[in-house]
């Protein structure tokens, strides 16, 4: 018989700096927090992914001018779910990434599965290239691999949250 490992409610918060090289940290520190509340292998790998996504695109778009300009990384778990929120600062040449990032995230919700949404970004990449760098791709994988809602806001104080939330698998 195998024994099951009790699932833990449990909040993980870390800060990185603007360097690509952090992920490989971070994703080291989530896996162990992961690995430790006893999270489904399929979701601890679906979160791994959303996590990276999210992180990735904070450091392209970010507005990083001081030290203390960093992405702040939220992941918090229950029993059935769990849900990652990561935040940057921007300024207002980060308003056309905003304007495309909503495009998208309209676009991703208004599929009834997600596998659909990823196709169609495909399709609209190979259609416009992805010169610009910006093919919404992540975040239609964030959708359809990792099985999570997304949703972002702007706060007052110039910093952008995206945020992403799944049920285990």
């Amino acid at each position: 018989m195998k024994q099951q490992k009790k699932q833990e409610c449990g909040r993980l918060e870390l800060s990185v700096n603007s360097e690509h090289g952090e992920m490989d940290r971070v994703n080291e520190i989530l896996l162990g927090f992961l690995e430790a509340r006893g999270v489904p292998a399929v979701s601890k790998e679906n979160c791994s992914m959303v996590v990276c996504e999210l992180v990735g695109n904070s450091l392209k778009y970010g507005l990083f001018m001081k030290p203390e300009d960093v992405v702040t990384i939220s992941v918090e778990i229950d029993e059935a779910s769990y849900s990652v929120s990561v935040t940057n600062p921007v300024d207002r040449r980060a308003h056309a990434y905003l304007e495309e990032l909503d495009r998208i995230v309209q676009q991703v919700h208004g599929f009834q599965d997600p596998f659909e949404a990823y196709l169609e970004r495909i399709q609209e990449t190979s259609r416009t290239g992805q010169n610009s760098g910006k093919s919404g791709l992540g975040i239609a994988r964030i959708s359809y691999e990792g099985q999570a809602a997304l949703d972002f806001f702007l706060g007052d104080d110039n910093t952008l949250t995206v945020s992403a939330s799944s049920k285990y698998k």
